[in-house]
């Protein structure tokens, strides 16, 4: 679904990854961490080509291709909830949901109006409202509905439960698990290291702009020292 090798990117003379690499396969779903200000949003940005990789190789569903423009990234079939959720709040919840609507690229589609309401009940007794009208764990759920509508092969989440009550943060939790069971690739960027432990097949840990450690949710959680070094306040 997607491989980053040696990475370099930044914003003008002021580099912010340094030498990424990881991967996420079919199926899979990958965690990336570290403090704020550790590049993970800018290695967002650079895998939907919102930012130009000055260095290193980024493969799309086996495409080595680094500069490609982010709407033909999300063509291609790449789905984001980008941190801040940034729905359209002057659209009502049906249009922010139809406006978004792509068949998949196999012509199996999944994800329709009905599907995505299904997933969240709670849109669906919103429809006529406008998003600035819908609560914070609303409008995250509208964000993630609308990236679930492009019909994509891999999903990215920057900060999906961010400033979320604790109960909408378990929904969103829920959601993504019910996601990864039925083979949704993911790519996750949260703090919460215990549920993505029990959520991500594996890890990346980013300080200042580079992987000092990955591995798998049983190497996460039997080395608390990751926590105290690259992960706390």
């Amino acid at each position: 679904m997607l491989k980053l090798e040696d990475v370099e990117a930044g914003y003008g003379s002021a580099q912010v990854l340094f030498g990424v690499s990881f991967s996420v396969s079919p199926g899979a779903c990958v965690s990336l961490m570290g403090r704020n200000g550790m590049g993970k949003t800018t290695t967002v940005r650079t895998i939907m080509g919102q930012i130009k990789p000055t260095g290193g190789t980024i493969t799309r569903f086996g495409q080595a291709k680094n500069n490609m423009e982010p709407f033909e990234l999300s063509r291609s079939g790449i789905g984001l909830v980008p941190e801040g959720r940034q729905i359209f709040t002057n659209l009502s919840v049906r249009e922010n949901l139809g406006t978004f609507f792509r068949p998949a690229r196999d012509g199996e589609t999944i994800w329709t109006m009905d599907t995505v309401l299904d997933l969240f009940p709670r849109l669906r007794e919103r429809l006529s409202h406008g998003g600035a009208n819908l609560s914070g764990g609303e409008q995250q759920m509208l964000a993630i509905g609308r990236a679930l509508m492009t019909n994509p092969r891999l999903l990215i989440l920057d900060e999906a439960t961010e400033g979320l009550a604790p109960i909408i943060r378990e929904q969103i939790w829920d959601c993504l698990a019910m996601l990864k069971n039925a083979g949704q690739s993911i790519l996750v960027i949260d703090k919460n290291i215990n549920a993505l432990a029990k959520l991500a097949n594996h890890h990346c840990i980013l300080e200042k702009g580079r992987v000092v450690w990955q591995g798998d949710s049983t190497e996460l959680m039997a080395n608390p020292d990751l926590k105290s070094r690259y992960l706390g306040v």
